[in-house]
Parts: C-alpha cells; sequence; structure tokens
C-alpha cells in the first residue's frame, strides 16, 4: 500500500494522542522509518503537546464551572428580556394607546407623542440588544 505524506498528516493528531488503532499506529511508524525529516517534525511536534498538556493540569474546578454556567445563564436571560421589550416597545405604537381610564387604538394617530416615546426607547433597547449580541460574539473569539 502506498501511504502519501497527506494521508499520514491527517492521521496524525490520532497517532500523538494516543486514539490511533494499532493497524494506524503502525502505518504511521512506518512511513516515519522512511522519512527521518518528518520523523524529527513529529517528535518536535509530540514534546510539544505533552508539554501543553502537562500545563493543563487538572481544568477547572467544578465551583468555577457552577459560577461560568450561572453567569451564561444570567446573561443569556437578560438578553432574552431586553428581545422582548424591544419587541413590545417597537409594537406598542401601532397597536393602541392610554387616555386616563381609555384606551385608543391606533396609538401612532391618537398619541403620537406616547408613539415616539415608545419607538425612541425601543430604539435604545435594540442597540442594548445589539451590543449584547457583539459582546457574546467577541468572547466567543
Amino acid at each position: 500500500m502506498n501511504v502519501t505524506h497527506s494521508v499520514v498528516t491527517d492521521l496524525l493528531p490520532l497517532y500523538l494522542a494516543g486514539e490511533a488503532s494499532d493497524d494506524t499506529r503502525a502505518l504511521i511508524e512506518a512511513y516515519l522509518k522512511q522519512n527521518p525529516t518528518f520523523a524529527a517534525e513529529v517528535r518536535e511536534q509530540a514534546e510539544n503537546s505533552t508539554a501543553l498538556l502537562g500545563a493543563l493540569t487538572g481544568g477547572p474546578s467544578a465551583d468555577h464551572e457552577k459560577a461560568t454556567l450561572q453567569r451564561v445563564r444570567q446573561f443569556n436571560r437578560r438578553r432574552a428580556n431586553l428581545l422582548g421589550v424591544s419587541i413590545a416597545a417597537t409594537l406598542m405604537p401601532l397597536a393602541f394607546g392610554f387616555d386616563g381610564s381609555h384606551i385608543h387604538w391606533m396609538m401612532l394617530r391618537d398619541q403620537p407623542n406616547q408613539a415616539l416615546l415608545f419607538w425612541v426607547s425601543a430604539l435604545g433597547c435594540w442597540i442594548a440588544y445589539y451590543l449584547t449580541g457583539r459582546r457574546l460574539r467577541a468572547t466567543a473569539r
């Protein structure tokens, strides 16, 4: 069987992690015996990966994971509430208005100042919603 450099390169992460099958391991080791320069690169990568794994001792504590999960849930709850308020404030002027104890439909027609107030607050809520989305995308990178 003729094994190419690309195939060995694709299988290398499994080999270095110790997850490769016996046949795959034998195939990679045979290829490395035939290519000593590539074998030196692989040894260097293996040393770097073991040094990295050695630096990551234990991982995060359970308390840290729990606190992170609570912060994420709180952030998502706030963002969902902000979306609901944004939608409601945007659509409210198109639905009805209040005048004392009476409800007048079509706030935009009867109460343009109140409609404008709702839309200004809706704009603020949409901007805040957009900024929280940007914050979320920035932390994901």
